[in-house]
């Protein structure tokens, strides 16, 4: 079975998770389920990129490429990610105290704007 990277979408606050996985829908019903941690206050998530790899050795790679500077700065240049969302999620950030508290707090795989 291929492994995933992969970035979801909170429609919640448009705030992006990043992560990989063995089994992306079993994962991503999870993540809508509460059962993670880190996106359960931010529910429902979508499915907003994913590349699939035939080893999890080169999926996390991939993840943790998502997470730096230079991914940040590839997915901008894709089109995956941009400034009109920074907008978007900085206006309901600073809307909702409570999902500013998350940002702050930066659970691994959330983008600060």
């Amino acid at each position: 079975m291929p492994w995933t990277a992969y970035i979801l979408k909170s429609q919640k606050d448009n705030t992006l998770y990043k992560g990989s996985c063995e089994a992306f829908s079993e994962r991503l019903a999870s993540h809508n389920a509460g059962r993670v941690r880190s996106t359960k206050a931010r529910r429902p998530w979508v499915k907003h990129y994913t590349e699939e790899f035939p080893s999890k050795a080169e999926a996390l790679r991939r993840e943790r490429f998502f997470k730096t500077r230079s991914g940040y700065r590839w997915l901008k240049q894709q089109g995956l990610i941009c400034l009109l969302c920074a907008i978007v999620a900085t206006a309901t950030l600073a809307a909702d105290p409570a999902a500013r508290r998350g940002v702050i707090n930066n659970h691994q795989g959330f983008l600060r704007w």
